[in-house]
């Protein structure tokens, strides 16, 4: 049916969409999945015609739910970093009882200690001997050194 106006057409169409809303949510969950390269794209394009704008938009989100934000953040860091969750971490810790596996101190800050070459999780740590490892480059061979050079040179000053 033509319509005299577009006015009317535009009356319909709501209509229309109002009675279906369900049926047409569903019609674009399959349509968007089907076409995600389509939609990532035009996505892409779009917060590309208006960057500052979008930048807003993100500023303003993250200011209003900064906690769920940087929760995020470190969750996605645990997960790439170490292949745990938050919560994960957290019984991993909670397991160990927050004990430093080398010096055997309860601390407040633990780290997970982890292999930087394989990735693997070796243990928790304090922060200072998790620094010291990483000062040594997790090398065996210089921690023994550093340890003989201790030991050669504590004599004399004691």
């Amino acid at each position: 049916m033509p319509y005299k106006n577009p006015e009317d057409r535009v009356a319909q169409s709501k209509r229309w969409y109002h009675a279906n809303k369900e049926k047409q949510k569903a019609t674009n969950k399959v349509w968007r999945t089907a076409n995600k390269d389509k939609v990532a794209e035009d996505a892409k394009k779009k917060r590309a015609s208006r960057p500052l704008y979008y930048k807003q938009l993100r500023q303003k989100w993250y200011q209003a739910n900064r906690e769920k934000a940087r929760n995020y953040s470190r969750n996605r860091n645990f997960i790439l970093r170490y292949g745990l969750t938050l919560g994960e971490r957290t019984k991993f810790i909670a397991s160990k009882n927050s004990t430093c596996d080398v010096c055997l101190t309860k601390t407040d800050k633990p780290h997970v200690d982890h292999c930087h070459r394989k990735g693997h999780i070796r243990g928790l740590l304090c922060g200072p001997c998790n620094l010291a490892l990483g000062h040594v480059k997790d090398s065996p061979a210089r921690l023994r050194s550093l340890a003989n050079y201790l030991e050669g040179n504590l004599h004399g000053r004691e």
